[in-house]
C-alpha cells in the first residue's frame, strides 16, 4: 500500500488535471505524463502530476495547443510504454518505415496487418495473393473475427496491382496483444493526429476507464480477438 500511496490511477489523474479520463492518453502522447504498469494498470507518479498541474496553471504549459502539437508535428514515434517487450520496438520499427518510405495508405495497411495478425493467432487459415483477393478465399477459423474484417475491408479500397501490399503482408509482427493500435500511433505525425482527433487510447487505458464506471454487480463480456475488442455490459 505505501508503494501505491505514490502514484494516481487514471481517473485520479484526470480529476486533478481537470480533463476526461480518455484525453490521458493524449498527455502520455505528447510526452507530459509517463505511465508506470502495477499489477496490469497503469498509474502516474502524483509528483509528476502536480508538477504538470502546476506548469498547466502558470501557463507554462498550453492544453495541447497548437504550440505544443507543433513541436512534435512531424515526428513519428513507437510508444514503447504500451510493448509487453520492448525489445519489439525494432521490428515495429521496420514495418512503420516500410509504409510511411512507401506511402502506403493507412487503412490499408492496417487491414493487412491485421490478417497478418489473424494469421499469427490461427484466427485464419490463410492469405490470399492481393493481385487476386477475395474474402472468400479467407478460410476463417472465428465467425466474429470474419464479421470485423469483411465490415472494414467494405470500407477501404486495395490497389491489387501494388507489389507493396503484398510485401507488406509478408513483414514480420511482433507478438504484441496491441500491434495495430501501436503501429497506428507510430505511423500517424503528431500534427496528424492532433487535426483529425484521431489518437488511439490503448487498451489497457479502455479497462480502467471502463472499470471504474462499472457498478459493483454490473456483469460484463469481454470478447478479445487480436486486433479487435467487444466490449458488452
Amino acid at each position: 500500500m505505501e508503494v501505491l500511496e505514490k502514484f494516481n490511477n487514471i481517473s485520479k489523474t484526470a480529476n486533478y488535471l481537470g480533463f476526461f479520463n480518455a484525453t490521458v492518453g493524449n498527455w502520455i502522447s505528447h510526452g507530459y505524463l509517463k505511465p508506470i504498469k502495477l499489477n496490469n494498470k497503469i498509474y502516474f507518479y502524483i509528483d509528476e502530476i502536480k508538477k504538470l498541474k502546476i506548469e498547466i496553471d502558470d501557463g507554462k504549459i498550453s492544453r495541447l495547443s497548437s504550440r505544443a502539437n507543433k513541436r512534435k508535428a512531424n515526428r513519428n514515434f513507437i510508444p514503447e510504454e504500451y510493448l509487453t517487450d520492448v525489445n519489439n520496438s525494432t521490428k515495429i520499427e521496420s514495418v512503420v518505415i516500410f509504409i510511411v518510405n512507401n506511402e502506403l495508405d493507412i487503412s490499408c495497411s492496417l487491414f493487412i496487418l491485421s490478417l497478418s495478425f489473424a494469421l499469427n493467432e490461427g484466427l485464419i487459415k490463410n492469405i490470399p495473393d492481393y493481385h487476386s483477393f477475395s474474402l472468400e478465399n479467407i478460410s476463417f477459423i472465428n465467425q466474429q473475427c470474419r464479421e470485423e474484417i469483411s465490415e472494414w475491408y467494405s470500407n477501404i479500397d486495395i490497389n491489387r496491382s501494388n507489389d507493396l501490399f503484398t510485401q507488406l503482408s509478408r513483414l514480420i509482427l511482433p507478438s504484441e496483444p496491441d500491434i495495430l493500435g501501436i503501429i497506428y500511433q507510430s505511423i500517424m505525425l503528431e500534427g496528424e493526429k492532433a487535426k483529425k482527433g484521431s489518437y488511439y487510447t490503448p487498451r489497457v487505458i479502455v479497462k480502467d476507464i471502463v472499470a471504474d464506471y462499472l457498478l459493483e454487480n454490473a456483469k460484463i463480456l469481454l470478447y478479445v480477438i487480436p486486433a479487435f475488442t467487444i466490449m458488452m455490459v
